[in-house]
């Protein structure tokens, strides 16, 4: 099923909790590292389409000589990414790199039939909706204020 979702909340709040979450124990070994590791090439190309669409937002937006050629300085600053630009053209750049940062894209999502009932709520939360089912949380939620 695919699910939209901010790159933010992609690369911001569920890549690196994931990561953190598999390498520790055995959590690798459970449905829900299963869940999570069959994600991870989905996330790689995702990746990879952001970073192209930042490299269009700099060639946009970065200084161009009279022919239009790009102007480089490999000695900027390392956020500049070797790219020369006015201060218009960089509050623009930023302005967009920060849209794109708070932008929906869409990755197929590969729910875990199983949850580890030790998850804690901030690894819940950060999975919710990607790898561990809404309507599955939804109704361990219900059967849990039910006992």
């Amino acid at each position: 099923m695919k699910i939209k979702i901010t790159y933010e909340r992609l690369f911001g709040e569920f890549e690196p909790a994931a990561m953190v979450w598999l390498a520790s124990g055995d959590n690798a070994k459970t449905k829900l590292g299963y869940a999570i590791n069959k994600l991870r090439p989905r996330i790689k190309k995702e990746r990879e389409r952001y970073a192209n669409k930042l490299e269009d937002v700099n060639i946009d937006e970065c200084s161009v000589d009279e022919k239009q050629n790009i102007i480089r300085n490999d000695e900027g600053p390392p956020d500049d990414q070797g790219y020369v630009f006015t201060k218009e053209g960089k509050k623009k750049r930023n302005k967009r790199r920060t849209e794109l940062w708070e932008s929906e894209t869409e990755i197929e999502a590969y729910f875990a039939t199983s949850v580890p009932e030790d998850l804690s709520a901030a690894d819940r939360e950060a999975f919710m909706g990607i790898v561990i089912e809404e309507k599955a949380q939804a109704a361990a939620a219900i059967s849990d204020h039910e006992i």
